[in-house]
């Protein structure tokens, strides 16, 4: 957490979701590999390329990755829900040199909640911002060409010091690469292409997740 104590930075005020209200350049259309069978998805508002294989980020944005297309989240049978125990997730990865002040990220949360809120999206996570809904987040990777880093925010209501918090906003557990391990021109060099890994397994009450980085050369 920050060491003055003060709240992470508000997330929503600074992407926005794509609501079909603007010019779309694209459908979105994604085609995900699982289990060896490439099966379509869609993030709309997202630009895809290399034969809809390959996502090209660009800010402001948040995308949500759906069933079909359409920017219906009030929805829930709309999403896209993806059941990782057992599996393993694996995507590869060009920062294009994004550094301080940028937080590029892909993390699970469980939309939609009830009320639309300021954006109309159904939005929530573990920071419960004013005008979103609160809920359990798993950040699977944020981070920039720096840092990156994994964080679970469960929901337990019961955080002694934050009698307010409904939801872990610092997080717990937290893993973190360290400054030898990731970065521009470090271990796993983040100014090439590398491949994020994280695989889930789980052994009756006992979950756990290791992520792993790897890159060619």
């Amino acid at each position: 957490p920050p060491a003055d104590g003060r709240e992470k930075p508000d997330f929503p005020s600074n992407s926005r979701p794509f609501t079909g209200g603007e010019a779309q350049e694209d459908d979105g259309r994604i085609l995900i590999n699982e289990d060896g069978v490439l099966n379509e998805y869609f993030l709309p508002g997202a630009i895809t390329v290399e034969n809809d294989t390959k996502v090209e980020y660009r800010p402001k944005k948040r995308y949500y990755l759906m069933q079909k297309n359409t920017t219906d989240y009030s929805d829930v049978r709309n999403f896209y829900r993806p059941q990782f125990p057992g599996k393993t997730f694996s995507v590869d990865i060009e920062m294009g040199g994004i550094s301080c002040g940028c937080n590029l990220n892909f993390y699970l949360v469980n939309m939609p909640v009830p009320k639309p809120g300021e954006m109309g999206d159904h939005y929530c996570d573990g920071q419960c911002y004013p005008d979103s809904g609160c809920c359990s987040e798993f950040d699977m990777m944020e981070g920039n060409g720096n840092v990156l880093q994994t964080t679970n925010h469960a929901c337990t209501q019961n955080y002694p010091g934050h009698s307010s918090w409904r939801c872990d906003k610092w997080g717990n557990p937290m893993m973190k690469t360290t400054p030898a391990q990731f970065g521009f021109g470090k271990e796993i060099d983040s100014s090439q292409k590398f491949t994020f890994s994280m695989e889930f397994k789980q052994q009756g009450l006992n979950f756990e997740v290791i992520t792993t980085l790897s890159q060619e050369g």
